[in-house]
C-alpha cells in the first residue's frame, strides 16, 4: 500500500505564495515517488478580512471563532469558494490532478453543534461526530489529490464551521495515515522564546511545557489535537513553519528535517 501523508495548512501560510508554491512542487515530486497526499486547509485570516470589509463583527473567545449566520456565510465563501478553488488551480498549474471538497461533500465530516462552553454559544461551529472516508479513498485510488476545506454538515442541511486542525486530525486517524504535518506561521515549538527550537518532543514533555506556560495560546489546541492523534495511533506528527525551497520541503516531509516532531515515546521516529 502506498504511503499517505496528510498536510494541514493554515490561512496565514496560504498568503505566502512563494513558500506555498514550493510546497506544491515538492508534493508533485513526491507523488511521482508513489506517495499519496491529502491537504486540509483553514482560512481564518481571509475570513476576518472579508468580515471587516463587509462590516460584520469578528467575535472570538480565547482565539476560537464565534460563527453567527453572517460569519457562516463568509467562511463558506472564503474556505470552499476562494481558497479551495485557488489551491486546486495552483496544484493543477504544477501538474497535480486535484479535487477540491469540504467536509460537507460526501458527508466526509459529519458534525453536531458545539455545545455551550462556560455559557458561551459559538453559533454554527461543529464538533466532529464521524468521518466518512469513502470520497477521499475514491480520489486517492484514482491518483487525485484531495484538498479539503474545514466545513462540515449535520446531515440535515445545516453547515458548520469546523476547526481545521481537528478536521485534519480526525481524517488522519480515520485513514491511518503514515504522517501528519501541521504547517503553521511559526517554525515549530521553542523552549526559550525563539532561540531554542525543540526538534523532538514526547506527549509527556508537551504537557509539561503547557503547565510551565511555554506552550500557550493558539498552540495549545494544536497540541491537543496532536495528543489525540498519537493516542489514536498516528506516530509521525510534525509542526513546521513555511520553507522556501523544494529541497527543504522534501527533506522535511520525508525525514522531519525542520520543525518539531512529536512522538509517543522517546524513540525518535524518522
Amino acid at each position: 500500500m502506498k504511503k499517505i501523508i496528510l498536510i494541514k495548512i493554515g490561512g496565514s501560510f496560504m498568503e505566502q505564495l512563494k513558500m506555498l508554491e514550493s510546497l506544491i512542487v515538492s508534493i508533485k515530486i513526491l507523488m511521482n515517488q508513489n506517495i499519496k497526499f491529502i491537504i486540509v486547509h483553514g482560512g481564518g485570516p481571509q475570513a476576518d478580512k472579508l468580515n471587516k470589509k463587509l462590516g460584520i463583527p469578528i467575535n472570538k473567545i480565547d482565539g476560537k471563532r464565534i460563527t453567527d449566520y453572517q460569519t457562516l456565510t463568509t467562511v463558506k465563501m472564503i474556505y470552499k469558494g476562494l481558497l479551495n478553488t485557488n489551491l486546486v488551480a495552483l496544484c493543477e498549474k504544477y501538474g497535480i490532478l486535484s479535487v477540491g471538497i469540504s467536509g460537507v461533500d460526501g458527508k466526509t465530516a459529519e458534525a453536531t453543534k458545539k455545545p455551550l462552553l462556560n455559557d458561551v454559544d459559538f453559533g454554527f461551529v461543529g464538533n466532529i461526530k464521524k468521518i466518512n472516508s469513502d470520497l477521499i479513498n475514491i480520489l486517492l485510488s484514482n491518483n487525485y489529490l484531495p484538498i479539503i476545506a474545514c466545513l462540515s454538515t449535520d446531515g440535515n442541511g445545516q453547515v458548520f464551521n469546523i476547526n481545521a486542525d481537528t478536521l485534519a486530525t480526525e481524517i488522519a486517524l480515520k485513514l491511518k495515515v503514515d504522517k501528519l504535518i501541521f504547517v503553521t506561521d511559526v517554525e515549530g515549538i521553542f523552549e526559550n522564546g525563539k532561540s531554542n527550537l525543540i526538534k523532538k518532543l514526547t506527549i509527556n514533555k508537551v504537557n509539561e511545557l503547557i503547565k510551565k506556560g511555554i506552550i500557550t495560546k493558539g498552540m495549545i489546541p494544536k497540541v491537543e489535537n496532536i495528543t489525540n492523534a498519537i493516542t489514536g495511533g498516528i506516530k509521525k506528527i510534525l509542526i513546521v513553519g513555511g520553507l522556501d525551497t523544494e529541497m527543504k520541503w522534501i527533506e522535511t516531509i520525508k525525514n522531519s528535517s525542520y520543525g518539531t516532531v512529536i512522538v509517543p515515546n522517546y524513540k525518535f521516529i524518522k
